[in-house]
């Protein structure tokens, strides 16, 4: 399934007809993390970035999340969690807001990789920003804990 989306965006790309747009971008990261197939995730969010493509908050929160995801397939691996902050801190770097969603993804990844001090460390990163703490990101941060 995945091959033959690859398939079809390189036949678009190719072609000229139509171009990719953010959907076509946030879809292909999306299905590459969460299949736990980061290293083509990465691929395509480079390829995509080079056509001129600016990642929006959604964007930003597949390509943590997938990370979240990669647990799932094996260990967290601390480059994972490198890679994941090197994103958080390009949200800021393109003053992108984040949201709960994006903090409740790095809070479960911390929990599984067992960095509990980053989980504190982000619930007072959030309580100290306009973010509004909702129901799900506490309920993110007392899975953590549990």
């Amino acid at each position: 399934m995945l091959e033959e989306m690859e398939n079809t965006l390189t036949d678009m790309i190719e072609s000229g007809s139509s171009a990719p747009d953010l959907f076509t971008f946030n879809s292909i990261t999306g299905a590459y993390g969460s299949s736990g197939q980061q290293d083509k995730m990465e691929k395509w969010h480079a390829e995509f970035l080079l056509i001129g493509l600016r990642p929006d908050i959604k964007t930003f929160n597949i390509l943590i999340r997938s990370y979240e995801k990669a647990g799932v397939y094996g260990k967290i691996k601390a480059d994972d969690i490198e890679t994941m902050e090197e994103y958080l801190s390009k949200t800021k770097h393109l003053r992108i807001k984040t949201d709960t969603i994006t903090y409740c993804s790095l809070v479960r990844v911390y929990s599984k990789a067992g960095h509990i001090m980053k989980v504190d460390s982000n619930l007072r990163q959030v309580e100290n920003s306009d973010i509004i703490l909702d129901t799900p990101f506490s309920n993110c941060v007392v899975r953590a804990y549990g």
